[in-house]
């Protein structure tokens, strides 16, 4: 089956597509998508303007 993730920020978006086994339960689904957006996103933080 073909799984698509939209990952959406607010200077864009991408979709990111990858095949997976049809007999993949919702569970299998749900970290290989958790993991495809994690892939995808630069995230980051700064605590009284310091980058952490």
């Amino acid at each position: 089956m073909l799984i698509t993730v939209h990952v959406e920020w607010p200077t864009g978006h991408e979709d990111v597509e990858f095949e997976m086994d049809d007999s993949a339960t919702p569970e299998e689904i749900a970290e290989a998508a958790e993991s495809a957006f994690f892939d995808v996103c630069n995230f980051g933080y700064s605590i009284n303007g310091e980058q952490a």
